[in-house]
């Protein structure tokens, strides 16, 4: 019976990050999970509060309530947690998915990135896109390639160096500081005030009605609940996993 609960969890963590490889991989959970020594090849984390102090070299799945990453990741790093803090660097692509996503480290190519908050900071380079949606995203660092998705407020203050392709909800704003190399194409309800002298390329508003919004918003509520459904499997993953190896501290807690 425990064989058979064992492979369920593994066959379960595997479902959760969407990965179809068969290859072996290393697993670790806990309530608190702290690594803090190098890792070699993928690794797969889960816990409650989750920190990685040190590097990985390979692949990182990783899902908690509230994750930390300070080392580098020398490929993918791929997280979903209610609070999400990226200090590290990421070598190819980061995928999140969080409540409130921070990212400071730099990002080799794409960040794909849906949450209630995003920031990106002024010391991150991110060398390919940055894809997703979020109730706000801040840009404040560079992005060599375009920013895509839908957002309640977009706010760029730094670089971007191709186009911008929005659908902005509430709010775009393009700062005194900010770049943008290609094209300016939004969708809003009303047209806002950007600063032509902030962008290379052409300004293009496409005003949209008020029926597209409330399927707009249709779309991202069952985005959203889709969200909340990874994470309410990510606890109970961290649940299942405590009860196959730590029974008794199940018991006294």
């Amino acid at each position: 019976m425990k064989r058979l609960l064992n492979v369920f969890v593994l066959s379960s963590i595997c479902l959760l990050f969407s990965t179809m490889t068969a290859s072996a991989f290393d697993f670790m959970g806990a309530e608190n999970l702290f690594v803090d020594e190098a890792l070699s090849d993928d690794h797969y984390l889960a816990g409650g509060r989750a920190v990685v102090s040190e590097a990985v070299d390979g692949d990182l799945y990783i899902a908690g309530g509230d994750v930390t990453i300070e080392g580098d990741v020398t490929q993918d790093l791929m997280i979903a947690g209610g609070r999400v803090t990226v200090n590290g660097n990421v070598g190819d692509d980061l995928r999140v998915v969080g409540g409130q996503v921070l990212v400071m480290g730099n990002v080799g190519d794409d960040l794909i990135a849906f949450g209630g908050q995003v920031d990106i900071s002024g010391n991150s380079v991110i060398g390919g896109s940055v894809v997703g949606g979020s109730g706000y995203l801040t840009l404040d660092g560079e992005v060599k390639e375009d920013v895509r998705g839908g957002f309640g407020m977009l706010i760029v203050n730094g670089i971007v160096g191709g186009n911008i392709i929005a659908t902005v909800e509430e709010k775009l704003e393009i700062g005194t500081s900010a770049q943008v190399g290609g094209d300016l194409n939004y969708a809003a309800l009303i047209e806002m005030d950007v600063p032509e002298e902030q962008v290379v390329g052409e300004i293009q508003f496409n005003k949209f009605q008020k029926e597209e919004i409330e399927e707009d918003v249709s779309a991202v509520n069952a985005l959203y609940w889709s969200f909340r459904g990874v994470s309410f499997l990510s606890a109970l993953m961290i649940l299942i996993l405590w009860v196959a190896f730590a029974p008794n501290s199940l018991l006294r807690a």
